[in-house]
Order: structure tokens, then sequence, then C-alpha cells
């Protein structure tokens, strides 16, 4: 499905991805954990073109991605979402769903197709409101739905815990569940090790930029390297 190999982003002399290899089969969730500063986001932008890869290959499917635009990505079927929601505040969430779709080239996106994504998530009743007008887990929920509304091969989720609720996660963690049962993968990052490790199929783990770790979960919460570097002595 979605393949990287030998990624690396470089930043002057700083090499914020390092040698970095991901395989993402079809249908599951892959979590994708570390400390502050180990690349985790820079990996997203760059599979999804926001930054050009120094070096290394990304593939969908067997198709090149490495150093197309973000909008060539989208269409060959990878989405995503931001550690910051970004929605359009004078929009309604139905228009803010519709957005991708219409950036694809569509004239409008019909109500149904809005409406099944809505109701997928849980949001069908909040159609009509402005994004403000939402509570914070709400508004991540919409910016997962615009992302998922082009029916991606692979979506991208970044940081998507922050700020949620007990409920708030529990309920992120039935979409993506949900997600990976019809066929769509999705690549988790997350500090939130208690969604991580009840979500994900495996997790991988960077570190400075390097592959640090990667197996199942249970694997990977009492791998002693992990534990130095990353979760310390007391994990769910």
């Amino acid at each position: 499905m979605l393949s990287i190999e030998g990624l690396t982003v470089a930043f002057g002399g700083l090499r914020a991805v390092d040698d970095f290899s991901l395989e993402i089969d079809r249908g599951i969730v892959l979590g994708l954990i570390g400390p502050n500063g180990a690349g985790k986001s820079t990996t997203i932008n760059a599979i999804t073109g926001f930054v050009r890869p120094t070096q290394g290959r990304i593939s969908l499917a067997g198709k090149p991605l490495a150093g197309r635009s973000p909008q060539e990505i989208l269409r060959a079927g990878l989405a995503r979402t931001f550690q910051q929601a970004q929605l359009w505040a004078g929009m309604t969430v139905s228009q803010n769903l519709a957005l991708p779709l219409e950036a694809l080239g569509r004239s409008r996106a019909s109500a149904h197709e809005v409406g099944e994504v809505a109701e997928r998530l849980g949001i069908g009743d909040l159609l009509g409101l402005r994004p403000s007008a939402l509570p914070f887990g709400r508004r991540r929920l919409v910016e997962i739905g615009r992302a998922i509304i082009t029916k991606p091969a692979v979506v991208l989720l970044d940081e998507p815990g922050a700020g949620l609720t007990s409920a708030e996660k529990a309920n992120l963690s039935r979409v993506m569940r949900d997600l990976a049962a019809a066929d769509t993968s999705v690549l988790l990052v997350d500090h939130d090790m208690e969604l991580v490790m009840n979500s994900c199929d495996q997790v991988v783990v960077l570190n400075a930029g390097r592959r640090l770790a990667a197996g199942l979960p249970k694997d990977i919460r009492e791998d002693p390297a992990v534990i130095a570097a990353y979760l310390g002595t007391s994990q769910p």
C-alpha cells in the first residue's frame, strides 16, 4: 500500500528525518510515536507533499509520490489532518466537508456525500453550524471528515487526540477502527499512549529522525530502548 524507503529530510545541517523506511498495509491503523522533535510531523509533511524530501522514495500502490504537489498526492489517494484544525470559520460544517471535493475539480459535492461522511463520524446534526460553535473534539471530527470525504486509500492524522476528553478519544478510536475495517489505512501520530496502544495494529517509534523500533503495541510498550527514549516506566 504506502511504502516509504530511505526517507531523509534535511533543513540546512539538521536531518529532521534520517533514512527512515515504513510500510503501511491496507486496512490497518499504524501508530508513529516518539519524543518531541523526533521527526513525526516532518515525515507526514514529506509524505503529503508539504515538505520536499532530500532523498528517499515514497509510493502508494507502486505509484511514485515523492516531489509531487499536495493536490497531486491527494488525487493519488493520500489525505491528512493537521496538528491545528484547518477549518474555515466563515463556512458551515457542511461547506467545510465539501471543500476537498471542490478542490479536486468537482463543481460541488452532493448533499448525500457530505451527509454520509458526517453520519459516519457522528456529526450529522452539526452540518448547518459553523466550526466556532463546536466543542474542540467535534472540530477535530470535522477535519477528519474533510480528509476522508475524498475516499483516500490512506489517511494521515497528526495529533488528532490533543485536547480531547476521554469520551472523545474513545469515539476517535472507534472512527479509526471503522476506517480500517472499510480498507482505509490510518497513520496516527499522537502523544496519547492510551489512544495509540488501544487503537493501533502496529506501532513504529522515531527518535532523532531515525527508526528506533517497530512492532505490536504490547511489544513496543515493553521495549527497553523505547522506554528509555520515550515512554518512561508507567504506561497504560
